[in-house]
């Protein structure tokens, strides 16, 4: 299993959905700009 660290490196450029509304960016898990989250933990 990859390390936090390790993970970043494999990050994807964000490509914006639906859901980016008025600048504001939902990035998604292996994007850059996501910051994990107690709920994103659990998915994994």
């Amino acid at each position: 299993m990859p390390t936090h660290k390790e993970s970043k490196a494999e990050m994807k450029e964000h490509k914006c959905t639906t859901e980016c509304m008025d600048s504001k960016h939902i990035y998604i898990h292996g994007e850059k700009g996501h910051k994990c989250t107690e709920e994103c933990m659990k998915k994994k």
